[in-house]
């Protein structure tokens, strides 16, 4: 009965709910939070395995999601699909690495990137599998340039916090022409049982 038990918590998926704060240039549309400055506006919302593995079979025809938990275990990645508009006549960077997932104890992940997956199998002597290959096109990897009107969108994932982990905040970090403030912080934390996201 105590193996079952503890069997349920460490295979238990934990759901992340926005948790709606006073946050600079942030208001809550849903379950997606929107930023707006000036010259850019942007769009993050958290998805379930289920809604990664639609995002990567849809846009890169992926044959398998490598970021999948095997069955029985916790789910290894947290995954936010984020969108960023230019709304300057400058150009607007985005470095994926400057994001980052602060748990409530200061603990920070940074979002995976090819090198960081590439490294961790050549760490073991394998080349990366076809399957995580697929995904580079999905994320956003390494630095990302956008125009004057141009419009971007990717993911950002992460490695699953702590499971004893109750909130979170992701930031996200814009870098523009200008002086002007271009980062902006979320929060989440974990569904009580039976709430529903």
């Amino acid at each position: 009965m105590l193996a079952t038990l503890l069997l349920a918590a460490v295979t238990s998926v934990p759901t992340w709910i926005p948790e709606p704060a006073e946050a600079r240039l942030v208001t809550l549309d849903g379950a997606a939070w929107k930023a707006e400055g000036g010259a850019w506006a942007a769009r993050l919302v958290a998805l379930d395995d289920a809604e990664r593995w639609a995002y990567l079979r849809d846009l890169v025809g992926a044959a398998t999601d490598p970021f999948a938990p095997k069955p029985g275990t916790p789910p290894g990645f947290l995954t936010f699909l984020l969108e960023i508009d230019n709304r300057s006549k400058e150009p607007l960077g985005f470095q994926a690495g400057n994001c980052r997932l602060i748990t409530r104890n200061r603990k920070i992940g940074y979002p995976l990137d090819m090198p960081t997956l590439e490294a961790s199998f050549h760490m073991l002597d394998r080349e990366i599998p076809p399957a995580w290959g697929a995904t580079r096109r999905a994320l956003f990897d390494g630095e990302t340039t956008l125009s004057p009107g141009e419009r971007a969108q990717g993911l950002l994932v992460f490695r699953a916090p702590d499971p004893r982990t109750r909130s979170f905040t992701v930031e996200v970090i814009l870098s523009t022409a200008s002086v002007e403030a271009a980062a902006f912080t979320v929060a989440y934390r974990r569904a009580k049982e039976g709430e529903a996201p």
